[in-house]
């Protein structure tokens, strides 16, 4: 799945990925001074914790960070500026769900809240939608969507 990302949240997540991997260095030099300081290192609480965050929780933390990378689509201007018709981050859509209306706000992901009226521009829905102009019928999940209006947030 790609993620949608301005530039700015790229360049977090590449930032993010850079700090951890200082970090993982810290914690390597901390785990080695603990073994040479310590005969009994393999009973020391200090050393397990932070050899299971050297093997266990950076690694983890760097696969997830490094898959978001990888699947990112930087988001450019034409993405989120509004043109009158045109569904894009920032925009307020009305849709029609063979009836029942929806209506909610598309945001960036870093926006994104949790509740009925706020989406993230990664959502499912919006994928479908983004880029798509007003009148626009699209199929989501075996239904027809129509768009009634798009509208500048």
């Amino acid at each position: 799945m790609t993620i949608l990302l301005t530039p700015e949240e790229y360049k977090k997540l590449v930032e993010s990925e850079k700090e951890l991997e200082k970090e993982a260095d810290k914690i390597a030099t901390l785990v080695k001074s603990i073994m040479d300081s310590d005969a009994d290192f393999f009973n020391n609480t200090r050393y397990e914790s932070l050899r299971r965050k050297l093997h266990v929780d950076i690694p983890r933390e760097r696969e997830r960070l490094r898959n978001k990378i990888a699947s990112a689509k930087i988001i450019d201007k034409t993405e989120i500026e509004f043109d009158g018709l045109t569904v894009s981050i920032g925009t307020v859509v009305t849709l029609d769900y063979d009836g029942d209306i929806a209506k909610f706000t598309i945001m960036p992901i870093c926006e994104n809240e949790i509740n009925e009226e706020v989406i993230s521009c990664n959502t499912p829905i919006a994928q479908v939608i983004l880029g798509k102009k007003k009148g626009d019928i699209v199929t989501f999940r075996d239904c027809a969507v129509k768009i009634i209006d798009v509208v500048k947030a």
